[in-house]
């Protein structure tokens, strides 16, 4: 009997123990647990693990659905910026600007650049709180606007355009109007503008720029020292004209040489290439003066070749290389001859020497 009473009390015994044992570890984790709450950056570390992933993908469905545009859809953008999300390294440091020890701010970086920011509050945890307060995340805001690409594509005013399918328009994107910029100097001398419309558009995904109505009139490329910018050159409309225009600016090449090197009586031959009564023709009449003092010819001209078409419709510019001799000196030389289109045909619009 007195065995039997033993091994009861003993059981009991150890039953008290372990309730006790159990209690003091409940306790000493509740304590753990109310201190690591009570660490902010503990919690803020918990958040970036466990729920950082979901809160991006939420404002990302949101922010996607809220900026589509003619050219991107929401799933576009959407994919587009979860990839450059899942591509970068997410990191979070105190927000120097609103972090304070009774409302800590945080902000979420990609890479190094701010992707958001996440707000922190507190509240008293009750009896088992042992004194500390919890946080806990109280909102995020993320901004995807900084993922945006800034796009132009300049064309002439007759080319259609379009990006991801969509026809390039004043309702689509912005649209500004200009002479070429490589004309835009020699605007003045022009018979007619030639006009180019350039285009803007921003975008989050890569956009597939195309001409949809190419007849072969037109050339679409990407600038490769310029990231984000497309170029519509129009094309000469066939091989007539282009030699057309190449001869011509041969002709006058010859023309010029002789006529500054003194082996031509007048101006006559080379003005009759000029736009009349232009900057470059009076340039030429109030050269006879001088050149009447000079007295043989100065001058042979050599190797000359035309090439570098461009072709505006109503305008066009050619680079000519050639070899000029001057008291038995050879040199190399270079011209660049700006052609228009007046009532007259093609005439000589302006030239530059290099």
């Amino acid at each position: 009997m007195r065995k039997r009473n033993f091994v009861l009390g003993l059981f009991i015994y150890a039953v008290i123990v372990l309730l006790l044992i159990f209690a003091g570890l409940f306790l000493f984790w509740q304590y753990i647990a109310a201190y690591e709450f009570s660490r902010v950056d503990g919690v803020m570390d918990s958040y970036m693990e466990d729920e950082l992933d979901n809160a991006i993908n939420r404002e990302i469905d949101r922010f996607a659905a809220a900026h589509e545009s003619a050219f991107e859809s929401a799933e576009d953008i959407a994919a587009a910026l979860h990839s450059a999300v899942d591509d970068g390294e997410l990191t979070w440091r105190k927000s120097p600007q609103e972090y304070s020890s009774d409302a800590p701010v945080y902000s979420v970086r990609l890479d190094r650049q701010e992707l958001g920011r996440v707000y922190f509050r507190s509240y008293s945890g009750g009896p088992l709180s042992f004194g500390f307060d919890y946080w806990f995340a109280n909102r995020a805001e993320f901004d995807f606007d900084g993922f945006a690409q800034e796009y132009t594509v300049t064309a002439p005013a007759e080319a259609t355009v379009a990006v991801n399918g969509v026809t390039l328009n004043a309702e689509n994107c912005a649209v500004s109007w200009a002479v070429p910029e490589e004309l835009a100097p020699y605007a003045d001398e022009l018979a007619e503008l030639p006009s180019c419309a350039r285009y803007s558009f921003t975008a989050f995904s890569v956009p597939r720029a195309d001409l949809p109505d190419d007849s072969g009139d037109y050339w679409l490329s990407e600038d490769e020292s310029v990231p984000n910018v497309f170029t519509v050159t129009q094309m000469c409309p066939d091989t007539e004209l282009s030699e057309q225009l190449h001869k011509y600016a041969e002709d006058f090449v010859r023309a010029y040489i002789s006529y500054t090197s003194n082996a031509a009586s007048g101006p006559g031959t080379v003005t009759g290439y000029m736009v009349y009564n232009g900057a470059l023709y009076q340039r030429m009449l109030a050269a006879m003066d001088g050149l009447s003092w000079v007295h043989g010819v100065t001058g042979y001209i050599s190797d000359l070749s035309v090439g570098s078409l461009q072709y505006y419709g109503c305008a066009a510019t050619l680079e000519a290389s050639y070899k000029l001799i001057t008291a038995g000196t050879q040199t190399d030389n270079n011209m660049k001859i700006v052609l228009t289109q007046t009532d007259r045909g093609w005439r000589v619009a302006e030239i530059e020497l290099f």
